[in-house]
């Protein structure tokens, strides 16, 4: 029998002071959390923080088991090696108790590394670990999961009257059925855009209703400048502040400031910031609020209940107008960002607000690819590891599928896990990111779109797309799913013309924008904007192992346009340096990466259940490489510390 259990609001002080008193707190393990170990060095010396010692074990109850002194390498901390049903990932965890804070591991956390790849960030409600939305009439923030008797204003269906369909909603069709073409395109990808407000993702805001002002602030912060925004609505005359982290690069013989300033990287959190600035490329993240979430939630609150800037400037109402998802909410808060630097921040950073990238990992990559999709500003989205609500289809499973991804030096017979169902998204953890009329669905068939259809609101000729994935350790985000939405997005990019404007990343592990993401990037960016030739081969932007004989489903090709060449395989992997960077690792490690993060305040993960491993709950094998390594040092593959084995890439 399901329990409901409201959701635990975890604020950000909490996350963030809780790195501080890692450093203090005895290596007690009082509710069954792996016990502390060592001193919790990575291979080369790299100092890994501690290890974070057992990883906030159940979390259930409070505890933070095995929080102090850190483990060493391959050791029980820092995220390895929890058994599948062990102590640790909130297995035991009370309904309410957190809903299994995951194994938080953060494997080696140490050094940043360039970038902040959560490797493994869990879903904060995702799965398991979070209780569906119950059938009630309201839930807090002002959701409901029932519709009303009568239809609204809007001219579309109710969910109930909606019919379930194998079928993927057609791109290339009006709603009426009429035929699309290059000429009409604009009014389609209207047509999604309104289709995508109303059933998903609530009313998007453009920025027109609001004045926008900053004030650069002085100092330095290990290297970053910082400014700070002022949104006021026109309309009531309410206003209200965020903070702004901003990076830049160093102008030298090797990187060259572009005419009109540097491009810039835009963040919802971090993103391999050292190695988009030795490539000239700015980064600004949302900043303020301590810990790794702090920025985004001054925003909107990552919760149901709707408060934050966004908010509190356009409160959430009962009528479906009066309805923006966190999401969207996130998104409008990247758009102030270029607001700001459109309103001369730019001149005085050097910053060409013209020449933008947005990026995000997991709940962030979901924002991201809306961000990319409503905003028409973004020369380029960079969505990652964003699975359902995101890039995913959600008419597509993969769970229990076999992949052969000896190509990637992975695992030759690879079986998928759990992908996230639709009523994950609409459990207390996640509800809060879509508008009242997801909350309806109960049968992603009945969806009048995919998100092959959302992929498309970027197709412009002067606008690109670069869909990131993961090929192991990713089942709850179906990355199969999510190469079947670039395959059937291309092919109606090529029948306007835009074939080249789309391309997509799937690396071998890490919930993250990996440093050879972040290149690829750059690469395909340098390229198609700057027009510089990439030295690097960027066919391999246009297929992926899934494309391999043994791996594809006959369906990636029915959407019709060019079939992708076959993937060349992966070098072997080179021999572990100090200093060097795994494929997948990002912020040198984030290993653990937060596990399951269990809804927070979902349904406890029963006792005996799964660790918060890979795979939807199934334990990552020991011997799979780490996602990274604390203070950028590479892990060597089979080190089970750092987010290798199980613990480190929960359900999301």
């Amino acid at each position: 029998m399901k329990r409901y259990v409201q959701s635990a609001v975890v604020s950000c002080s909490v996350l963030a002071g809780a790195l501080f008193l890692a450093t203090s707190l005895s290596a007690q393990a009082p509710t069954g959390g792996a016990p502390a170990g060592g001193p919790g060095a990575a291979p080369g010396g790299a100092p890994a923080m501690g290890g974070f010692g057992g990883g906030m074990g159940g979390f259930g109850g409070m505890g933070m088991g095995g929080f102090g002194g850190g483990a060493p390498a391959g050791g029980p901390g820092a995220g390895g090696q929890r058994p599948a049903g062990g102590p640790g990932a909130g297995a035991g965890a009370p309904a309410g108790g957190m809903g299994g804070f995951g194994g938080m591991g953060m494997g080696g956390f140490g050094g940043f590394g360039g970038g902040m790849g959560m490797g493994g960030f869990g879903g904060m409600g995702g799965g398991e670990q979070s209780a569906p939305a119950p059938d009630m009439a309201t839930l807090p923030g002002g959701i409901r999961s029932t519709e009303p008797e009568k239809a609204d204003d809007s001219g579309f269906p109710m969910v109930k009257d909606l019919k379930a369909s194998d079928a993927y909603p057609e791109i290339m069709k009006f709603r009426d059925g009429t035929a699309v073409t290059k000429d009409n395109w604009s009014k389609r990808a209207e047509e999604i855009k309104k289709l995508y407000e109303y059933y998903m993702y609530g009313v998007w805001h453009d920025g027109s209703e609001v004045d926008v002002s900053y004030k650069m602030n002085e100092g330095d912060n290990n290297g970053r400048k910082s400014m700070t925004v002022t949104v006021t609505r026109k309309s009531t005359g309410k206003s209200g502040t965020f903070d702004v982290n901003i990076t830049l690069p160093t102008a030298s013989d090797t990187v060259k400031m572009p005419e009109g300033g540097w491009p810039v990287v835009l963040g919802m959190h971090g993103a391999q910031e050292a190695v988009a600035a030795s490539r000239g490329y700015a980064s600004m993240t949302f900043g303020g609020g301590g810990g790794f979430m702090g920025g985004v939630t001054n925003i909107a609150a990552d919760n149901n209940r709707h408060t934050g800037l966004f908010y509190d400037l356009y409160p959430y109402g009962e009528d479906w107008k009066e309805q923006t998802g966190e999401l969207l909410a996130w998104s409008w808060g990247i758009s102030r960002i270029i607001d700001a630097l459109e309103k001369g921040a730019g001149k005085e950073l050097n910053i060409n607000p013209k020449n933008t990238i947005v990026t995000g990992v997991s709940r962030y990559g979901k924002a991201a690819m809306v961000c990319g999709a409503f905003e028409p500003r973004i020369k380029m989205c960079a969505p990652s590891c964003s699975g359902a609500g995101g890039v995913a289809m959600y008419r597509y499973v993969s769970e229990g599928k076999t992949y052969d991804f000896s190509s990637k030096n992975d695992s030759k017979e690879y079986k998928y896990g759990r992908n996230e169902p639709i009523d994950s998204l609409q459990a207390t953890g996640e509800q809060g990111w879509f508008n009242n009329k997801f909350m309806c669905f109960k049968d992603p068939k009945t969806l009048p779109v995919d998100q092959h259809m959302l992929c498309m609101l970027c197709a412009d000729p002067n606008r690109y797309l670069f869909i990131i994935g993961s090929c192991t350790g990713e089942d709850w985000v179906n990355a199969p799913a999510m190469w079947l939405t670039y395959r059937a997005a291309k092919a109606s990019y090529e029948k306007l013309g835009l074939g080249d404007n789309i391309v997509a990343n799937i690396h071998k592990s890490g919930h993250a924008v990996t440093a050879e993401d972040m290149n690829y990037m750059i690469d395909y960016f340098n390229e198609k904007v700057y027009g510089i030739k990439s030295k690097t081969d960027l066919t391999c932007l246009t297929t992926s192992a899934f494309e391999l004989p043994v791996n594809k489903d006959p369906l990636f090709d029915s959407f019709g346009g060019t079939v992708p060449p076959q993937p060349k395989p992966d070098p072997a992997p080179a021999a572990n340096a100090n200093g060097g960077q795994r494929p997948g690792g990002g912020m040198g490690g984030f290993g653990g990466g937060m596990g399951g993060f269990g809804g927070m305040g979902g349904a406890g993960r029963p006792a005996g259940a799964p660790g918060a491993g890979a795979a939807g709950g199934a334990p990552r094998p020991a011997g799979a490489p780490g996602a990274g390594a604390a203070g950028g040092a590479p892990r060597p593959a089979g080190a089970p510390g750092a987010g290798a084995a199980p613990g480190a890439g929960a359900p999301r």
